[in-house]
Protein backbone atom coordinates (compact mmCIF):
# COMPACT_ATOMS: atom_id res chain seq x y z
CA UNK A 1 0.00 0.00 0.00
CA UNK A 2 2.51 2.47 0.98
CA UNK A 3 4.32 1.63 -2.21
CA UNK A 4 1.81 2.83 -4.42
CA UNK A 5 1.31 5.75 -2.63
CA UNK A 6 5.40 6.58 -2.77
CA UNK A 7 4.66 5.82 -6.92
CA UNK A 8 1.75 8.18 -7.00
CA UNK A 9 3.76 10.97 -5.51
CA UNK A 10 6.72 10.52 -7.32
CA UNK A 11 4.29 10.50 -10.63
CA UNK A 12 2.76 14.12 -9.05
CA UNK A 13 6.37 15.72 -8.37
CA UNK A 14 7.34 14.58 -11.84
CA UNK A 15 4.04 15.99 -13.56
CA UNK A 16 5.09 19.26 -11.88
CA UNK A 17 9.12 19.37 -12.34
CA UNK A 18 8.03 18.08 -16.47
CA UNK A 19 5.39 21.42 -16.33
CA UNK A 20 8.01 23.60 -15.05
CA UNK A 21 10.02 22.77 -18.18
CA UNK A 22 7.71 23.25 -20.79
CA UNK A 23 7.50 26.59 -19.17
CA UNK A 24 10.45 27.57 -19.03
CA UNK A 25 10.90 25.62 -22.97
CA UNK A 26 7.77 28.18 -24.04
CA UNK A 27 9.00 31.12 -22.54
CA UNK A 28 12.60 30.96 -24.44
CA UNK A 29 10.92 30.48 -27.53
CA UNK A 30 8.45 33.89 -27.00
CA UNK A 31 11.67 35.54 -25.82
CA UNK A 32 13.84 35.42 -29.04
CA UNK A 33 14.95 38.26 -30.06
CA UNK A 34 12.95 37.78 -33.49
CA UNK A 35 9.90 37.71 -31.63
CA UNK A 36 9.40 40.43 -29.37
CA UNK A 37 6.91 42.76 -29.80
CA UNK A 38 8.11 46.49 -31.39
CA UNK A 39 6.81 49.41 -30.30
CA UNK A 40 4.88 49.75 -33.53
CA UNK A 41 3.36 46.21 -32.74
CA UNK A 42 2.33 47.44 -29.63
CA UNK A 43 0.47 50.27 -30.84
CA UNK A 44 -0.57 48.62 -34.00
CA UNK A 45 -2.34 45.89 -31.15
CA UNK A 46 -3.89 48.54 -29.43
CA UNK A 47 -5.47 49.80 -32.03
CA UNK A 48 -6.81 46.69 -33.20
CA UNK A 49 -8.26 46.32 -29.92
CA UNK A 50 -10.22 49.20 -29.90
CA UNK A 51 -11.79 49.05 -33.08
CA UNK A 52 -12.69 44.86 -32.12
CA UNK A 53 -14.56 46.16 -29.16
CA UNK A 54 -16.04 48.99 -31.11
CA UNK A 55 -17.72 46.75 -34.40
CA UNK A 56 -18.14 43.56 -32.45
CA UNK A 57 -21.05 44.88 -30.22
CA UNK A 58 -24.13 43.18 -29.75
CA UNK A 59 -26.24 46.11 -29.59
CA UNK A 60 -25.71 46.90 -33.21
CA UNK A 61 -26.34 43.42 -34.14
CA UNK A 62 -29.84 44.49 -32.32
CA UNK A 63 -30.22 47.53 -33.73
CA UNK A 64 -29.80 46.27 -37.04
CA UNK A 65 -31.96 43.68 -36.55
CA UNK A 66 -34.64 45.21 -35.70
CA UNK A 67 -34.61 47.53 -38.95
CA UNK A 68 -34.02 44.76 -41.56
CA UNK A 69 -37.44 43.14 -39.94
CA UNK A 70 -39.58 46.48 -39.82
CA UNK A 71 -38.19 47.32 -43.48
CA UNK A 72 -38.76 43.52 -45.02
CA UNK A 73 -42.39 43.60 -43.37
CA UNK A 74 -43.36 47.41 -44.73
CA UNK A 75 -41.65 46.24 -47.85
CA UNK A 76 -44.83 43.59 -48.27
CA UNK A 77 -47.52 45.65 -46.54
CA UNK A 78 -46.79 48.00 -49.71
CA UNK A 79 -47.01 44.90 -51.97
CA UNK A 80 -49.90 43.36 -50.75
CA UNK A 81 -51.54 47.07 -50.77
CA UNK A 82 -51.15 47.50 -53.96
CA UNK A 83 -51.84 43.91 -55.42
CA UNK A 84 -54.96 43.64 -53.49
CA UNK A 85 -58.60 43.68 -54.60
CA UNK A 86 -60.43 47.24 -54.19
CA UNK A 87 -62.47 45.28 -51.70
CA UNK A 88 -60.02 45.10 -49.14
CA UNK A 89 -57.35 47.92 -50.45
CA UNK A 90 -58.42 50.57 -47.98
CA UNK A 91 -57.80 47.77 -44.98
CA UNK A 92 -54.17 46.84 -46.50
CA UNK A 93 -53.87 50.42 -46.60
CA UNK A 94 -54.23 50.95 -42.88
CA UNK A 95 -51.86 47.94 -42.96
CA UNK A 96 -49.27 49.50 -44.51
CA UNK A 97 -49.50 52.78 -42.35
CA UNK A 98 -49.14 50.67 -39.61
CA UNK A 99 -46.00 49.22 -41.07
CA UNK A 100 -44.88 52.14 -41.72
CA UNK A 101 -45.23 53.45 -38.66
CA UNK A 102 -43.04 50.68 -36.77
CA UNK A 103 -40.29 51.15 -39.69
CA UNK A 104 -40.29 55.15 -38.59
CA UNK A 105 -40.10 53.75 -34.83
CA UNK A 106 -37.14 51.41 -35.64
CA UNK A 107 -34.75 53.50 -37.77
CA UNK A 108 -35.55 56.40 -35.14
CA UNK A 109 -34.29 53.71 -32.42
CA UNK A 110 -31.00 52.73 -34.71
CA UNK A 111 -29.81 56.98 -34.96
CA UNK A 112 -30.55 57.53 -31.86
CA UNK A 113 -28.56 54.79 -29.83
CA UNK A 114 -26.08 53.62 -33.01
CA UNK A 115 -22.14 54.61 -31.69
CA UNK A 116 -22.31 56.61 -34.88
CA UNK A 117 -18.89 58.70 -32.79
CA UNK A 118 -17.27 55.57 -32.08
CA UNK A 119 -17.39 54.10 -35.60
CA UNK A 120 -16.55 57.36 -36.74
CA UNK A 121 -13.29 57.50 -34.36
CA UNK A 122 -12.29 53.56 -35.58
CA UNK A 123 -12.58 54.88 -38.81
CA UNK A 124 -10.58 57.78 -38.34
CA UNK A 125 -7.73 56.32 -36.09
CA UNK A 126 -7.10 52.99 -39.20
CA UNK A 127 -7.48 55.75 -41.93
CA UNK A 128 -4.36 57.47 -40.33
CA UNK A 129 -2.32 54.49 -40.41
CA UNK A 130 -3.55 53.51 -43.96
CA UNK A 131 -2.57 57.16 -45.72
CA UNK A 132 0.74 56.92 -43.46
CA UNK A 133 1.70 53.94 -45.47
CA UNK A 134 3.86 53.42 -48.27
CA UNK A 135 3.16 50.29 -48.92
CA UNK A 136 1.05 48.76 -51.76
CA UNK A 137 -1.22 45.62 -49.77
CA UNK A 138 -3.52 43.44 -51.36
CA UNK A 139 -6.90 44.13 -50.23
CA UNK A 140 -8.50 41.56 -47.74
CA UNK A 141 -12.23 41.25 -47.13
CA UNK A 142 -13.17 42.39 -43.57
CA UNK A 143 -14.05 39.81 -40.83
CA UNK A 144 -14.06 39.66 -37.71
CA UNK A 145 -12.41 36.23 -37.61
CA UNK A 146 -9.73 37.74 -39.47
CA UNK A 147 -9.31 40.55 -36.88
CA UNK A 148 -9.38 38.49 -34.04
CA UNK A 149 -6.90 36.37 -35.60
CA UNK A 150 -4.35 38.83 -35.94
CA UNK A 151 -5.06 40.24 -32.51
CA UNK A 152 -4.54 36.77 -31.19
CA UNK A 153 -0.95 36.68 -33.59
CA UNK A 154 0.29 40.54 -31.80
CA UNK A 155 -0.84 39.19 -28.78
CA UNK A 156 1.71 36.01 -28.61
CA UNK A 157 4.52 37.82 -29.53
CA UNK A 158 6.72 38.27 -26.61
CA UNK A 159 3.73 37.80 -24.19
CA UNK A 160 5.90 35.59 -21.73
CA UNK A 161 5.50 38.28 -19.17
CA UNK A 162 1.71 37.24 -18.59
CA UNK A 163 -0.73 38.43 -15.71
CA UNK A 164 -1.15 34.46 -15.72
CA UNK A 165 2.21 33.91 -15.25
CA UNK A 166 2.60 36.51 -12.71
CA UNK A 167 -0.65 34.62 -10.63
CA UNK A 168 1.80 31.32 -10.60
CA UNK A 169 5.00 33.52 -9.36
CA UNK A 170 3.26 34.67 -6.72
CA UNK A 171 1.73 31.88 -5.13
CA UNK A 172 5.07 29.68 -5.60
CA UNK A 173 6.75 32.50 -3.57
CA UNK A 174 3.74 32.53 -1.00
CA UNK A 175 4.13 28.63 -0.70
CA UNK A 176 8.03 29.19 -0.48
CA UNK A 177 7.60 31.61 2.29
CA UNK A 178 5.26 29.31 3.80
CA UNK A 179 7.91 26.15 3.41
CA UNK A 180 10.91 27.96 5.14
CA UNK A 181 11.70 25.98 8.05
CA UNK A 182 11.32 29.45 10.13
CA UNK A 183 8.36 30.77 9.04
CA UNK A 184 5.60 30.27 11.90
CA UNK A 185 2.66 27.87 10.69
CA UNK A 186 0.56 28.97 13.82
CA UNK A 187 0.56 32.23 12.28
CA UNK A 188 -0.97 30.57 9.17
CA UNK A 189 -4.69 32.47 8.02
CA UNK A 190 -6.37 30.17 5.19
CA UNK A 191 -5.35 27.72 3.19
CA UNK A 192 -1.96 27.85 1.46
CA UNK A 193 -2.08 28.15 -2.80
CA UNK A 194 -2.90 25.53 -5.26
CA UNK A 195 -0.17 25.42 -7.82
CA UNK A 196 -1.57 23.21 -10.45
CA UNK A 197 -4.37 25.34 -11.46
CA UNK A 198 -1.95 27.74 -12.31
CA UNK A 199 0.12 25.64 -13.89
CA UNK A 200 -2.32 24.33 -16.38
CA UNK A 201 -3.49 27.94 -17.19
CA UNK A 202 -0.14 29.15 -17.76
CA UNK A 203 0.63 26.28 -20.02
CA UNK A 204 -2.90 26.52 -21.57
CA UNK A 205 -2.07 30.14 -22.56
CA UNK A 206 1.44 29.13 -23.95
CA UNK A 207 0.39 26.75 -25.67
CA UNK A 208 -1.95 28.59 -27.55
CA UNK A 209 0.69 31.69 -28.02
CA UNK A 210 3.52 29.37 -29.41
CA UNK A 211 0.98 27.79 -32.01
CA UNK A 212 0.35 31.60 -32.96
CA UNK A 213 4.01 32.40 -33.35
CA UNK A 214 4.81 28.75 -35.56
CA UNK A 215 1.82 29.81 -37.49
CA UNK A 216 3.60 33.49 -38.30
CA UNK A 217 6.84 31.35 -38.86
CA UNK A 218 5.34 28.99 -41.18
CA UNK A 219 7.17 28.84 -45.05
CA UNK A 220 3.43 29.76 -45.74
CA UNK A 221 4.37 32.79 -48.32
CA UNK A 222 6.01 34.18 -44.97
CA UNK A 223 3.62 37.57 -44.48
CA UNK A 224 5.09 39.30 -42.34
CA UNK A 225 2.91 40.18 -39.10
CA UNK A 226 2.84 43.97 -40.08
CA UNK A 227 1.82 43.45 -43.56
CA UNK A 228 -0.98 41.55 -42.53
CA UNK A 229 -2.07 44.21 -39.90
CA UNK A 230 -1.64 47.05 -42.58
CA UNK A 231 -4.35 44.88 -44.99
CA UNK A 232 -6.47 44.75 -41.51
CA UNK A 233 -6.30 48.02 -41.41
CA UNK A 234 -7.28 48.44 -44.94
CA UNK A 235 -10.29 46.33 -44.33
CA UNK A 236 -11.66 47.66 -41.28
CA UNK A 237 -11.35 51.39 -42.52
CA UNK A 238 -13.62 50.43 -45.52
CA UNK A 239 -15.75 48.44 -43.32
CA UNK A 240 -16.70 51.71 -41.02
CA UNK A 241 -17.37 53.51 -43.95
CA UNK A 242 -19.52 51.49 -44.93
CA UNK A 243 -21.46 51.52 -41.70
CA UNK A 244 -21.39 55.05 -42.03
CA UNK A 245 -22.92 54.94 -44.94
CA UNK A 246 -25.27 53.03 -43.99
CA UNK A 247 -26.52 55.25 -40.84
CA UNK A 248 -26.69 57.80 -43.24
CA UNK A 249 -28.87 55.80 -45.78
CA UNK A 250 -31.25 54.88 -42.85
CA UNK A 251 -31.87 58.63 -42.20
CA UNK A 252 -32.76 58.74 -45.92
CA UNK A 253 -35.53 56.05 -44.94
CA UNK A 254 -36.92 57.92 -42.11
CA UNK A 255 -36.92 61.07 -44.27
CA UNK A 256 -38.42 59.40 -46.79
CA UNK A 257 -41.04 57.50 -45.19
CA UNK A 258 -41.89 60.78 -42.71
CA UNK A 259 -42.72 62.94 -45.74
CA UNK A 260 -44.73 60.08 -47.29
CA UNK A 261 -47.03 59.19 -44.59
CA UNK A 262 -46.88 62.58 -42.61
CA UNK A 263 -44.75 61.15 -39.78
CA UNK A 264 -42.56 63.78 -37.40
CA UNK A 265 -39.54 63.76 -37.63
CA UNK A 266 -37.18 65.38 -34.99
CA UNK A 267 -33.83 64.12 -35.75
CA UNK A 268 -31.10 66.20 -37.06
CA UNK A 269 -28.02 64.15 -38.85
CA UNK A 270 -24.62 65.41 -37.92
CA UNK A 271 -23.06 67.97 -40.30
CA UNK A 272 -20.16 65.52 -40.79
CA UNK A 273 -21.97 63.09 -42.03
CA UNK A 274 -24.30 65.54 -44.66
CA UNK A 275 -21.72 65.25 -47.65
CA UNK A 276 -21.93 61.10 -47.60
CA UNK A 277 -22.40 60.09 -51.19
CA UNK A 278 -26.11 59.33 -51.52
CA UNK A 279 -27.13 55.23 -52.77
CA UNK A 280 -30.39 54.42 -53.82
CA UNK A 281 -32.71 53.08 -51.11
CA UNK A 282 -33.16 49.57 -53.50
CA UNK A 283 -29.42 48.78 -52.40
CA UNK A 284 -30.38 49.25 -48.75
CA UNK A 285 -31.11 45.26 -47.83
CA UNK A 286 -27.62 44.53 -49.21
CA UNK A 287 -25.70 46.51 -47.27
CA UNK A 288 -26.78 44.14 -44.29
Amino acid sequence: MSVNKDDNNNNKHGKFDDAFDRIIEYRKIMQDNVLRKTENQERMHGLLKHVQKTLKNSKIDSLEAGVRDAYDFHSMCVSRAQECGEKIKDIMKESEIGAAKALHVQVLDYLNNYPLQDVRMAFHLTSKEVRQSEKNLPQVEFSFDLLEDTIAQLSAIGSTKSARLRRLSGALVVLGSVMNPDYDVKSLEGPIPKIEPFIVEVLDEFEKNCDQLLKMTKEEGKVDIMDKVESILISVMQHTKREMDKYKLNYDIVHEISGIYGLPLDFQLPTWLENVDNCKLASYMNDY
